[in-house]
């Protein structure tokens, strides 16, 4: 009898805790603030074992129904302060660029700094705040804008270490119309990496020849195993100032076509690479401005002589070599006429045959005028 009383006691304590245990959780089902309403929450409940859950009365069980709850009771609050401080990142912004209005064109700004304003290393108010106030020191407000809507993360950016070194080295080497154009084009250019303190990490050379020219792989190589190889010897600072200076004068004969522009000057380095190891103020310069005098060339006719194949008669030395030779073509062409002054025929001559000033002034042409 006893035995049997002791049995039914037990089942009797059993099926009491089991029915404690299923109003709880019916409890918590039905509870807002209940740890059971997030799915995976009541999983990893669930796998616990028997011995953990009677009740929640033991001090694991407390730590485990706050832990269930923490989330869910904190998620508003981290709701509304990561609204605050995009709106502070937001006001930062509008401070120096105006209402970032309309959404469409600053949607990607936007959700940038929404998501930055919630990571653990948060995007500082401060660190916008010195982005924002280089940036506006050199740029218009137009290309600022335009630089952070297309690339918001250059807002993450140090200013010392890259930005403006970036900068410093840009603007040495391009000019400020063509550096200002070229942002409007491409405005993570100040996102270059190997520009400014990482230069020696990267060959800028073929950097430049690939992306800006899209020289292809395969005339790179080439131009490497040929006589162009010692083009990426030399520091960038010398060679986009003379390539620079080309594709300015090329444009002019396709105005309003860059990319036949580009090919031209890829055609040209391919084929006379010796023209970008000449001095531009010293070489290059000088004997363009003596032929378009000279000759009286417009910039688009000196384009169409770069793009040919004799443009390498620009490496020939002014004094020695190209004002006897046309002085003397000039001499030959107006014997017998009273004038001294350049004719169309001097100029056609030479346009239509431009190789004749890369022939020998003496073994060459004065021979060959006695004979004819």
């Amino acid at each position: 009898m006893i035995g049997n009383k002791s049995c039914g006691l037990r089942v009797h304590f059993v099926v009491l805790v089991g029915m404690g245990f299923l109003l709880r959780l019916c409890y918590s089902f039905s509870s807002e603030a209940g740890p059971f309403r997030d799915k995976s929450r009541r999983l990893s409940l669930l796998a616990f074992s028997d011995s953990s859950l009677p009740g929640f009365s033991n001090e694991e069980g407390t730590i485990l129904e706050k832990d269930l709850t923490y989330s869910r009771r904190k998620a508003p609050g981290e709701r509304v302060s990561r609204l605050k401080a995009r709106q502070l990142l937001v006001g930062t912004v509008e401070k120096y660029l105006g209402p970032m209005e309309p959404i469409e064109e600053w949607k990607r700004a936007h959700n940038y700094l929404y998501r930055k304003s919630s990571e653990e290393k948060k995007l500082s108010v401060k660190q916008v705040d010195l982005v924002l106030n280089f940036l506006s020191s050199q740029l218009e407000r137009e290309l600022v804008c335009s630089i952070i809507q297309s690339t918001p993360r250059i807002l993450r950016k140090s200013v010392s270490t890259q930005l403006e070194p970036t900068w410093l080295f840009l603007n040495d080497i391009y000019p400020t119309s063509m550096l200002t154009e070229a942002l409007f084009r491409k405005p993570d250019l100040l996102l270059t990496r190997g520009i400014g303190y990482q230069a020696d990490e990267l060959n800028l050379i073929q950097v430049y020849f690939s992306q800006e020219l899209k020289m292809s792989a395969s005339q790179i190589e080439k131009l490497q195993k040929t006589n162009g190889a010692f083009l990426f010897q030399m520091p960038i600072h010398k060679v986009l100032p003379i390539a620079t200076y080309f594709y300015e004068i090329l444009l002019q004969a396709s105005p309003n076509n860059e990319e036949k522009a580009k090919t031209a000057l890829c055609k040209l380095i391919l084929s006379r690479p010796q023209l970008l190891q000449l001095s531009l103020e010293e070489s290059l310069k000088p004997r363009i401005a003596y032929l378009q005098d000279r000759l009286h060339l417009e910039t688009k006719e000196v384009a169409l002589f770069l793009q040919s194949s004799v443009a390498g008669i620009l490496g020939l030395n002014l004094e020695k070599n190209l004002v006897p030779t046309i002085d003397y073509l000039e001499r030959t062409l107006l014997q017998g006429s009273d004038t001294r002054k350049p004719t169309n025929e001097l100029k056609s001559c030479i346009m239509a045959h431009p190789q004749i000033l890369g022939l020998s002034l003496e073994q060459n042409l004065k021979k060959k005028s006695r004979v004819f």
